[in-house]
């Protein structure tokens, strides 16, 4: 039986110099937990046909065993303030969409779910930070957003926000640090994605605003109580605000802008196919 390998460095969520452990993003209970295989982001992309991009043969990525994991943060993080306060919330909130979304009785053309909108904010956005890195926290624009994940009664950063929508594609894309440039400004947004079925999370910093004509129709988490985790509201989500579900990595034709990412701040993974054993089975 083959060792697991001991990793020391700095945890991506509190900055201490500890031994790390490997984070499920998403967590486990969201379904994490099959054999998927990992590709580049431009690869990934090229696999979907409706994307646009020329298809090209894909090459067999890595595969993984047991959901998709990064070893980049502390025990306590992961262990304590991850799963054992805010997880509970962001696994409820993606099962109940789950649930409403399988349905063949009619609900209405909205989804109603009882959500602490502060711990959802704080889980989505600590298990992106969880995500790969070659950045250090101190002084980088995530550093607010670590300090708002270990206090649940920090005030929400000033100039980001977090939009989330209905995401009908069953692998999961993780990117972090995405910069988004308008054709027809000098303006930039930078953007850190989390993606997997049945949602998608997109936080976005840009001091100009200009990105609140791009989220238009999207849901924020700013419009609820995103400040006091322990509070609990109600919250709708239209069963027909599915978007474009490669939005915002991969522009539209008619789109005004472009994206800019780096490989090494990116994951993407599908499902494995285990196309021998298909072929066995014939």
């Amino acid at each position: 039986m083959r060792r697991k390998k001991t990793v020391f460095g700095a945890c991506n969520l509190c900055g201490s110099e500890r031994e790390l452990c490997a984070d499920h993003v998403p967590p486990k209970g969201c379904g994490n937990i099959t054999q998927v295989e990992h590709m580049e982001l431009t690869q990934y992309l090229r696999s979907n046909e409706s994307v646009g991009l020329q298809k090209q043969t894909m090459r067999r990525g890595r595969i993984e065993q047991n959901g998709v994991k990064h070893k980049t943060i502390c025990s306590d993080c992961n262990n304590h303030l991850l799963g054992g306060k805010y997880d509970r919330e962001l696994i409820g909130f993606v099962n109940n969409i789950k649930r409403h979304l399988s349905t063949r009785v009619y609900t209405g053309e909205s989804i109603r779910l009882d959500v602490r909108p502060g711990y959802l904010a704080r889980a989505v956005i600590g298990h992106i930070l969880a995500g790969p890195s070659v950045l250090p926290l101190n002084g980088s624009y995530w550093e607010p957003l670590a300090s708002y994940v270990l206090d649940e009664n920090a005030v929400f950063p000033d100039n980001f926000d977090l939009y989330f929508w209905l995401n009908p594609l069953r692998g999961t894309v993780l990117l972090r640090c995405m910069s988004l440039h308008w054709f027809n400004s000098k303006s930039m947004m930078l953007f850190d994605v989390l993606k997997f079925f049945p949602v998608s999370f997109v936080y976005v910093h840009d001091e100009s605003g200009e990105y609140r004509s791009l989220m238009m129709g999207r849901n924020s988490l700013r419009n609820y109580h995103i400040e006091n985790g322990a509070v609990s509201t109600h919250m709708p989500i239209r069963k027909d605000e599915i978007v474009n579900p490669y939005f915002p990595e991969a522009p539209a034709d008619n789109d005004n802008y472009m994206v800019m990412f780096n490989s090494h701040l990116t994951s993407s993974v599908r499902p494995y196919k285990n196309h021998r054993n298909t072929k066995r089975s014939r």
